[in-house]
């Protein structure tokens, strides 16, 4: 069995020794212009091979580890960029590869932040991309139902990991890590996961991140039936499941250094009602991020602030999209004025 060897263990960084951010903003989003290219054809290489897989073929998944080379590349220049890259407004008929794909973005940003092995990130992520391919092999009128399921259906659902080894298995030449996360990404550390009911101690450090990823990325997509939460507040939602002991407390700090509580790419709205975008994490600082104020056309201001130099701004609410771009005309028209640059970080920050 698959899970018949001893979990290594994972060594946390010190969070004063995280990676720092190499991008400026303006860079990022050139960079984000490749990289939503990558994204695009990942998703077009993905589907063939989930139909290939769910089809009972046996597939070379050298393809897949292209994509996952690819993808860990451009990681390298800014971790972060894993949740500009994020598909959140989704078909239903697309959601199992774009949702995979969201995770193993995020997964890896996460672990190679941290440092991990680059062989054990890229087979993390391959894991990630191909931990739901056997929900296929459930039928639709269970796996697609628009209302909560019977106690048996809910069972019959919890025993797709299987499903997907099986199918995995059949490739060849995966690694146990790769395995291990694709088998393990939904059990829990308190033991109410699937399909095992393992815990902490039974799960691939790995395992546990893509557990974290998959929330994430999940609570934070809209589905036909619902409309997906803010970044915001999916990191709270993060938050909560580590306190109730089912995600790894740990990890999930670690997800919050990388991305902060407020993601890269998210709106908020601050203590002086300027409303902005957050460009860049500040590590530890979870609530005081970099931003750019919006102007009153909904576009991205030249102005960077540095919340966590700037002490009398702080964030006050999340927003999203949408309503901030519509906010921006009403609460920034009056204009957000640049003042010179403060000495604490190398930051302009706003006036006050």
């Amino acid at each position: 069995m698959i899970e018949r060897v001893a979990m290594p263990s994972l060594r946390m960084p010190p969070r004063d020794g995280m990676r720092k951010p190499s991008l400026t903003w303006a860079d990022l989003q050139s960079h984000l212009q490749i990289a939503a290219q990558c994204r695009d054809e990942a998703v077009k290489t993905l589907g063939g091979l989930v139909d290939q897989l769910t089809q009972g073929e046996q597939v070379d998944l050298a393809n897949a580890g292209q994509i996952v080379r690819r993808m860990f590349a451009l990681l390298q220049g800014e971790p972060r960029l894993a949740s500009l890259l994020m598909g959140r407004q989704v078909m239903e008929e697309d959601y199992l590869v774009l949702h995979e794909l969201n995770v193993a973005w995020l997964v890896m940003a996460t672990a190679s932040w941290m440092g991990i092995d680059a062989q054990e990130v890229r087979d993390g992520g391959l894991g990630a991309l191909f931990k739901d391919i056997g929900m296929l092999q459930v039928p639709d009128e269970i796996r697609l139902a628009p209302r909560p399921l019977s106690e048996n259906e809910r069972m019959l659902v919890e025993q797709y990991p299987i499903h997907t080894i099986d199918m995995l298995e059949r490739c060849g030449n995966l690694s146990q890590t790769t395995l291990l996360v694709a088998f393990q990404a939904h059990e829990r550390c308190d033991g109410t996961g699937y399909p095992r009911s393992r815990h902490a101690m039974f799960i691939h450090p790995l395992a546990k991140l893509a557990a974290v990823a998959d929330v994430f990325s999940a609570v934070t997509c809209d589905r036909p039936y619902r409309e997906g939460v803010t970044p915001y507040k999916g990191m709270t939602i993060l938050l909560e499941e580590a306190s109730r002991g089912q995600l790894d407390p740990a990890l999930v700090r670690v997800f919050l250094d990388c991305f902060t509580l407020f993601p890269i790419g998210s709106f908020v709205r601050l203590s002086d009602d300027t409303v902005a975008r957050v460009v860049r994490s500040n590590g530890a600082e979870h609530t005081r991020p970099v931003v750019v104020p919006l102007q009153s056309d909904g576009q991205e201001s030249t102005l960077q602030v540095d919340l966590g130099a700037c002490k009398g701004l702080s964030v006050v609410e999340a927003l999203p999209a949408e309503r901030a771009r519509k906010l921006s005309g009403m609460v920034n028209r009056k204009g957000v004025e640049p003042a010179p640059p403060s000495h604490g970080r190398g930051e302009t920050r706003a006036a006050g």
